[in-house]
C-alpha cells in the first residue's frame, strides 16, 4: 500500500461530502455519497494504524474530514 493511502481516503471524504451537497436530502444518490463517506471514516484511520503510516497531518486532515461532513 502507498504511504498516504490513509490521507487519500481521508480527502475522498471531503469530496463525497460537497457531491453531496448536489443531491437532494435523502434521495438515492445522497445516501450512496452519504454511505461512501462514512464508510471512509471508519476505515482511513485503520488503515494508517495497519500500515503504520499514522501523522499529525492525517489526523488534522481527518478532523477537517468531519467536520465538512457532518456539517453537510
Amino acid at each position: 500500500m502507498r504511504k498516504n493511502t490513509a490521507n487519500i481516503i481521508t480527502g475522498s471524504r471531503i469530496v463525497f461530502s460537497i457531491v453531496m451537497l448536489f443531491f437532494a436530502v435523502f434521495s438515492p444518490l445522497f445516501f450512496v455519497f452519504y454511505l461512501l463517506a462514512g464508510f471512509s471514516d471508519m476505515i482511513d484511520g485503520k488503515i494508517a494504524r495497519k500500515t503504520n503510516t499514522a501523522s499529525e497531518f492525517g489526523a488534522k486532515l481527518d478532523t477537517v474530514a468531519d467536520l465538512i461532513f457532518y456539517t453537510v
